[in-house]
């Protein structure tokens, strides 16, 4: 059941680092982003209490970079929902979210190299 969720995880973050790569890609640092809902900014900010919950519970380093990654995505994505915007918070959206999702993706294939260790017996 663990594996299958972080498998889960694993997947979403591949396609978020993919999505985010190709839409940069096509549209650029700057491109025109559709305005956030309401509903979709509440969500970023708490994405960003819990991220910083976790990064004073998490302790491996590797995991406290992606949560400091995911509190500047999330933040940056919040103040774009509230009305602010920039040049340079584009820029940072579009970075923090693809660094987010592609450490995101590293922690979860960690996670899942350390379940598998558990299930065969072995250390983990």
């Amino acid at each position: 059941m663990v594996v299958a969720a972080l498998i889960v995880a694993l997947s979403a973050c591949v396609v978020g680092a993919v999505d985010t790569a190709v839409w940069g890609l096509r549209f650029g640092l700057f491109g025109p982003r559709p305005p956030l809902a309401t509903s979709q900014t509440v969500v970023r900010f708490a994405i960003v209490i819990a991220a910083m919950g976790l990064f004073f519970v998490r302790r491996d380093i590797v995991e406290r970079i992606t949560l400091v990654c995911v509190v500047v995505a999330a933040g940056s994505s919040a103040l774009f929902g509230v009305g602010v915007r920039s040049p340079a918070l584009s820029v940072v959206r579009l970075i923090f979210h693809f660094a987010a999702y592609s450490m995101g993706a590293v922690v979860f294939t960690r996670m899942l190299q350390v379940a598998g260790r558990r299930q065969r017996g072995g250390r983990g």
